[in-house]
């Protein structure tokens, strides 16, 4: 049996300086914590996570634990049927915390605390026996250390309420049943029947809003809403049923219903696993001397079991099969800081261990140290090293001696390119692969073999005890990437092609640096994280950064691993010179930050707040700042933080929350009655209370702003929309995930100003319509549409699924007859062709660029104001991660688009050669598949691509 241990991420800026570790059988997967960005460093590595059965936790900590919510999500709609969760205390907490936005009824979760040494975890790969470590001066909480039977039996009871709540988001039994029906019928009922009241008046618009037969049936058909409140939508291929007023009654009520009070923790539980015992090798030519045939007594004697043959003779295992070999041993050990060393140490459990025991089947073949900064260096910890026997490895797991190297490799060898045509837009995020420390002239001075760990490292425990590092890749540096570039002989054709574009940005640029543009001037947007749904190699889930010069700093919206996005851009500790536009490290970055916007509760728009705000509280008390944040979120949230705080301190009383809904703009009169499309008019929003007044006021005067608004958008119940309104003139409007959405235009266009910026999501390419309808999403023309409706005066497309790595395609007649609600479709007066100004240069094949299908579409805008029926250019823009820009960068893409489409463009050739080249066998090998590298357009069949 083969099996090993490897590491898939070192402690790194990304993952909060915890690390993820995976063990490997051939029949499953193990995975020891599981920071932010886990999901994603898995892709990037392609390590398989679907045979997964057990997380182990060393902390309960949002640091270890950050990045299981969302791959939850993944495996659970991956067909995952079964997962256990172990740890220490409040790993039951910690998960059903999560019931205000997961529910995945089809999946059999367990949680198993190890609250005492003699608590063991076993299944038939392995035996995990924790070893629980304590900080110097620990004093337990009362939920560790009832003193009283009334403490202890509130302890069971508020113990059997989380089991109870985590069944109503999770199978815990072999039948899966629903549990909601424990919940009071009147709060269920009534909660479904708030879901079920859209259903009901949208039916019912159906069938008397005669003005929608007129829309054509391939943009826009209504949906069949069905009495048990499931949505049914015509033209789609298959009638995917979406999710029904049950399962959203059941979400509500999850998250309304109350969680049992618990406290942080500082316990820290280690790990010795014992693996499987290795039986003994089957000897053929001794069972034939016996008189055994090969057959089915072959399998029986080598699986234990006693034969008895033909003619009486009794048959032992021991007599045809080798003695088998003792279970092999390793030590996960999690040691945050110093405090903890004398816990360690001095705990009896380790005895056994130890090379003075004299029994080499209990020695360990490898030790991970997860260390905290200062712990090696302790005389303590190095003396305890010592104890054990020569032939245990000491694997060592710290950003002190493994360094801070930025493990997103693909999306760094994007940026490179990107950086080619503009590299202040496209800064190279900051990466160290050089550690702080010598491991080795440490290990030389205290006479101890330490060896630093690497990402992707493999230690085999069978059929021999050793390393692999076949799969370790050495991170380039940003030097190293833009030089790959120079040499990709796939790429020549987009250096041509750069070559041409950039001096006219460089003339762009130095128009924009003797203009007086206060709205260029105002505002800097990085967007962090453009993809949808999970997280992948090239687009981390969504997150936008907005930098306001000589005010602060705001977060619109925060997927999870968005925090190592900020110091991968920012820098931490020192400032990424790469990065010119936005002149702040990480750290000021936090004293700055005045506000975080959650659009709506999807796991892909708020799972990184928690460390960003675990992270705040930390170093603004670091700096002696005591300061505000403000959070702007849906109701919920707030449930949400209450319950995960119950897990780590965060420091609430020091944050202002808004809802939403306070901020909600009355909604005004429309040319195309709203109600006809959306069931109802949106309701008001709520009176803010005197407090909320006055955190409002507080977030506008320290934002410089004198208007924040929200809106109810199309997609899940309390998802919104925002608009800022700054003091020196400009706006920026930001949709969420919505369809097109006319309280959103109303908000755009409030306030007697158009947007300066609209950030829109733009899902789905074109032809996907019905998909976006179903999935709630808008697809590229439908978003330019929303933008021009609202006038603004420029475009910036984010959010796209992660089946597109591109630049975004528009269709000028899907722009005419998108549907926006509320407003009749925009049909601009007719223009000659000369007054139209193409976005770039037509190519040929012949010049070696993409072919002129990529490169004739026109970014057009027209001026209602003007009253002339002029033509005016909208800018647009395609976001990419950790693209930094002003609103005055985003007419640039017109002299970019060249250089972009031709660089995806050869990559996804180069791909597919790659393809064909490693499967010359395969006759669909040249089928094209996957990802669009543009989006809507896959590689062409053309001459060219053959």
């Amino acid at each position: 049996m083969k099996w090993y241990v490897q590491i898939i991420n070192t402690p790194s800026s990304n993952s909060g300086n915890s690390s993820s570790i995976l063990i490997h059988f051939d029949n499953g997967r193990y995975l020891i914590n599981c920071p932010e960005g886990t999901q994603r460093l898995c892709a990037e590595q392609k390590v398989r996570l679907i045979h997964l059965r057990s997380l182990f936790l060393t902390q309960m900590h949002w640091r270890h634990f950050g990045g299981f919510p969302g791959m939850l999500l993944t495996l659970a709609d991956a067909g995952v049927q079964s997962l256990d969760v172990v740890g220490g205390p409040n790993v039951t907490h910690g998960l059903v915390a999560t019931r205000h936005f997961l529910l995945r009824n089809g999946l059999a979760l367990k949680t198993k605390e190890l609250l005492f040494n003699s608590d063991v975890y076993q299944d038939k790969n392995l035996t995990a026996i924790p070893i629980h470590i304590y900080p110097d001066e620990y004093t337990p909480n009362p939920f560790e250390n009832p003193d009283t039977p009334e403490a202890q039996n509130a302890i069971l009871r508020d113990a059997e309420i989380r089991e109870q709540m985590l069944g109503r988001i999770f199978k815990t039994s072999g039948k899966g049943e629903d549990r909601t029906k424990e919940t009071p019928n009147a709060i269920c009922k009534g909660v479904k029947r708030e879901v079920e009241l859209e259903a009901e008046e949208s039916k019912h618009r159906n069938g008397s809003d005669n003005s929608l037969s007129n829309i054509k049936p391939q943009l826009w058909s209504p949906p069949e809403y069905r009495s048990d409140g499931s949505v049914i939508y015509p033209n789609s291929q298959k009638g995917k049923v979406m999710r029904s007023a049950d399962h959203m009654a059941k979400q509500f009520v999850n998250s309304s219903s109350e969680l049992p009070k618990t406290f942080p923790t500082s316990v820290v539980v280690c790990y010795a696993i014992r693996g499987p015992e290795i039986p003994g090798k089957f000897d053929p030519e001794a069972a034939k001397a016996l008189g055994i045939s090969p057959g089915p007594l072959y399998g029986r004697l080598h699986a234990g079991k006693t034969v008895t043959l033909g003619d009486g003779r009794v048959i032992q295992p021991t007599d045809v099969v080798g003695p088998s070999k003792a279970a092999s041993i390793f030590l996960i050990i999690d040691c945050p800081s110093s405090d903890y060393i004398t816990s360690l140490v001095e705990s009896q459990q380790w005895a056994q261990f130890y090379e003075s025991t004299q029994n080499p089947d209990n020695q360990p073949k490898l030790i991970i140290h997860t260390l905290g900064e200062g712990v090696l260096e302790d005389p303590r910890y190095i003396d305890w090293i010592r104890r054990f026997g020569p032939n245990t490895r000491h694997v060592i797991n710290s950003q002190e001696y493994c360094g801070d190297a930025n493990p997103y490799q693909r999306h760094a060898a994007l940026q490179a390119s990107l950086s080619l045509i503009d590299p202040s837009m496209f800064a190279m995020p900051q990466s160290n692969a050089f550690p702080k420390k010598d491991l080795n002239k440490l290990a030389e001075n205290a006479g101890v073999n330490l060896i630093s760990a690497k990402s992707m490292m493999k230690f085999e425990f069978e059929p021999y005890a050793k390393f692999n590092h076949e799969e370790v890749t050495n991170p380039k540096s940003s030097e190293e990437l833009i030089r790959s570039v120079y040499n990709a002989p796939h790429l020549k054709s987009f250096l041509n092609a750069v070559n041409e574009c950039v001096p006219r940005i460089l003339a762009a640029d130095s128009y924009q640096n003797t203009a007086n543009d206060a709205a260029s001037s105002g505002m800097v947007i990085s967007t962090l994280g453009t993809g949808s749904s999970i997280p992948s190699t090239l687009r981390n889930v969504s997150c936008n950064l907005l930098y306001i010069p000589n005010y602060g700093t705001a977060i619109l919206d925060i997927g999870e691993g968005s925090v190592g996005q900020l110091k991968r851009l920012l820098g931490h500790p020192e400032r990424n010179l790469a990065n010119t536009k936005i002149p702040i490290n990480y750290t000021e970055f936090i004293l700055s930050l005045r506000m975080i916007y959650v659009s709506h509760l999807h796991a892909d728009h708020h799972l990184g707040a928690i460390q960003l705000i675990l992270e705040w509280a930390q170093i603004t008390k670091a700096n002696f700042v005591d300061s505000r944040l403000a959070i702007v979120a849906p109701l919920r949230f707030n449930r949400w933080l209450r319950d995960i705080g119950g897990i780590q301190k965060l420091d609430v009383h020091r944050i202002n929350f808004i809802n939403c809904d306070v901020l909600k703009l009355p909604v005004g009169p429309t040319k195309y009655p709203i109600e006809a499309v959306l069931g109802r008019l949106p309701r008001a929003g709520l009176q803010p209370s005197q407090a909320a007044m006055q955190h409002i006021e507080l977030l506008k005067e320290s934002l410089g702003m004198s208007h924040i608004d929200t809106c109810s958008v199309i997609h899940c119940p309390w998802a919104y929309g925002l608009s800022l309104t700054h003091k020196s003139g400009w706006r920026l409007v930001y949709s969420g995930d919505t369809r097109p959405c006319a309280t959103l235009v109303q908000i755009a266009t409030a306030h007697d100003a158009c947007p300066t910026v609209m950030l829109h999501e733009a899902t789905l390419e074109d032809k996907l319509l019905m998909d976006a309808i179903k999935k709630r999403h808008t697809t590229v023309s439908e978003a330019v549409a929303v933008a021009k409706h609202a006038e603004s005066s420029s475009l910036l497309l984010t959010h796209f699924s992660q089946r597109y790595i591109g630049y975004a395609r528009w269709n000028p007649k899907a722009i005419e007859s998108a549907q926006v609600p509320g407003y009749t479709p925009y049909v601009p007066p007719r223009m000659n062709q000369d007054e139209i100004e193409l976005d770039i240069d037509e190519s040929s094949e012949e010049d070696g660029g993409p072919e002129d299908y990529d490169l004739k579409e026109v970014d057009i805008g027209f001026d209602k104001h003007q009253g002339n029926g002029k033509a005016r250019k909208m800018p647009i823009a395609s976001a990419f991660d950790m693209m930094v820009l002003k609103p005055s960068d985003i007419p640039k893409f017109t002299l970019m688009k060249k250089a972009l489409c031709t660089l995806f463009y050869e990559q996804r050739k180069s791909e597919i050669s790659e393809e064909q080249n490693t499967k010359p066998n395969n006759r669909n090998s040249k089928k094209r598949g996957g990802r669009s590298s543009v989006v809507g357009s896959p590689l062409p069949s053309s001459k060219k691509a053959r």
